[in-house]
């Protein structure tokens, strides 16, 4: 269970409206159920296993944890930064070098921040991960919105 979350809830109730609003403009659209389901369910529960709860912490004991900003009362440390670079280079796995792909970079960095600093804040995943499905989740719900009107409209 995630400590400090008392201060942590309204960050994380705005952290949500962010993440849904910005979902809209991310343009991740997988395709097939099996494709979706695990876009939505598996790869966030993977990936902040992996980001958040291994490598973070790990980073954390190689690396000064001093706050070097701090975004909505939440601590960007080096820890955080490095796991975010990580975190979106992992981003970059099936695509060629493109602005579609700049874009998806640049999407799971500031991701990875967030989600990093709400994690040292809470000294807990749990909230990462509700805000990585949350946001992976209406991706795809803009995407199959996106296609339908096209389809519409052509």
């Amino acid at each position: 269970m995630p400590i400090h979350y008392e201060k942590a809830l309204p960050i994380f109730g705005f952290l949500i409206l962010v993440y849904i609003v910005s979902s809209r403009f991310s343009g991740y659209n997988p395709i097939g159920e099996y494709n979706i389901v695990n876009f939505i369910i598996t790869y966030p529960i993977v990936e902040e296993f992996i980001f958040r709860g291994l490598i973070l912490p790990n980073l954390e004991q190689v690396f000064v944890s001093s706050k070097i900003i701090q975004i909505l009362y939440m601590p960007v440390t080096t820890p955080v930064i490095v796991s975010a670079i990580l975190f979106a280079i992992c981003h970059l796995q099936y695509y060629k070098l493109s602005a579609q792909s700049i874009r998806f970079i640049i999407n799971a960095f500031l991701g990875g921040i967030l989600l990093g600093a709400i994690t040292v804040m809470t000294q807990s995943i749990l909230f990462a991960l509700i805000l990585h499905i949350v946001f992976n989740s209406f991706s795809v719900i803009f995407a199959k919105r996106m296609s339908k009107n096209t389809i519409r409209n052509s």
